[in-house]
Order: C-alpha cells, then structure tokens, then sequence
C-alpha cells in the first residue's frame, strides 16, 4: 500500500487504528480521519483539489495530534519527539507568485531535542506575492516574538523580521 521509497524514511507505530472516510478522485481528495496508535493521536479533516489546474489548487485542512510521536514516526528520534498540536491551513495555489493562503497553529507541546516545549502559537497568510507571519511562545525556556514580512514580487524574495526575545535557555 505504501512505496517502499516511503517506507524508508518512516516508521510505521506498532499498533494502530484508523477511521473515518476519504473521497478522491484522481486529483481531488477529501478526508475526515482519526488514527489512534501506540504512538499516539491524529485527525485530519480536509480537502486538497488540484482539477482545477496549476496555480489554482484549493486546500482547507486541519491536522490535530495528541502526543504523536513525530520523531520516532519520522525516524528522526534524536531531534524530534512528542508533538501535541492543532494546525489549519486554507488557500489556494501552491505557488507564492499566485498564492492565496493562511496557516494557523497551536503548539500545546513539542519535544525537540529532548526539551519539552509549550505554548507556542503561530499565523501566517500569503497573499498579492507578499507574506506575514507571527511567531509566539511563552515557554519559560523560550520567551520570543517574531514578527516577520516577505516580498515574492522580484527574482529573488526579501524577507523582514522583528524578533523580542525575552529569554532563551539552550541548556533547556
């Protein structure tokens, strides 16, 4: 069911289960599914179209994990561990010259190289080739806000940012 190119680069958890629906058509899917595992919890629910052509593909999808343990999943361990989060993303086109999107996320938890991190939000929208995004944790270990603009326009993109850091332990 799965590439073996795929299946290099993850681990299956050792037990799961899955259930919900999924629609699709060669181009168009749709899904509405919760996976329970030993290593933990995912829904996702959401549509990504790519019928109707290139620079105008539509997406709507909101991914929520409960202590998903992305690192082991992604055979990435050592960098990467328990990851409890909410993300949507609704837009259109793949392509920032045509663009159309925003991304909103919650990080309730995430564990990267074994600090558990908390509290983390973000929000970002795309759109007429320029970009904004805002970054904030109040981890007592990871006190930061970004707030950050990019320009696609031009051969190459600009980006700008304006960073608080209040503090940042890396000894967390």
């Amino acid at each position: 069911l799965v590439p073996d190119s795929l299946l290099s680069k993850v681990r299956l958890p050792d037990k799961f289960g899955i259930t919900g629906q999924v629609a699709s058509t060669m181009k168009d899917y749709k899904a509405d599914l919760y996976l329970a595992s030993t290593d933990g919890i995912a829904y996702i629910n959401g549509s990504i179209a790519t019928s109707p052509g290139k620079n105008r593909e539509t997406y709507d999808v909101l991914v929520r994990t409960g202590g998903l343990n992305i690192g082991r999943i992604l055979k990435q361990d050592s960098l990467m561990g328990v990851v409890t989060a909410v993300v949507t993303a609704k837009g259109t086109s793949f392509d920032v010259k045509t663009m159309n999107a925003a991304i909103d996320g919650e990080i309730t938890a995430a564990e990267i190289k074994g600090y558990r991190y908390h509290n983390i939000k973000l929000s970002g929208k795309v759109a007429a080739q320029k970009g904004n995004i805002d970054f904030i944790s109040v981890d007592s270990n990871l006190q930061v806000q970004l707030t950050g603009q990019a320009d696609f326009s031009g051969k190459f993109a600009n980006a700008k940012a304006d960073i608080r850091i209040d503090s940042i332990d890396f000894r967390a």
